[in-house]
């Protein structure tokens, strides 16, 4: 019977045990959850801006062949700042037609 009964506590002292690791690792799986909602999310913001080229500068070249009489490549700007496009536009109109 003393047997039964020091197997007993010994079960009751291992549940107890297992108990307590499990309550740790639920409390860790929900911060993993709570952060991977958060990555989740900036990651959508990140893929968001990365499409909408939003607030980078692009600046990307023609696909044309280069003039043989030097003139300079076509480009295609996309500027953040309305006064970065006009800072640029002045000083094309101050150097004259091409």
């Amino acid at each position: 019977m003393d047997n039964m009964k020091t197997a007993l506590r010994d079960v009751e002292v291992r549940v107890s045990t297992w108990s307590d690791e499990i309550a740790s690792l639920q409390t860790i799986v929900a911060e993993v959850k709570t952060e991977l909602a958060s990555l989740k999310e900036k990651n959508d913001d990140l893929e968001g801006r990365m499409r909408r080229c939003n607030p980078l500068q692009v600046f990307q070249r023609c696909l044309t062949p280069k003039k043989p009489y030097g003139k300079p490549w076509v480009i295609i700007a996309k500027l953040h700042y309305y006064q970065d496009c006009v800072e640029v536009l002045g000083r094309a109109r101050e150097q004259g037609p091409l």
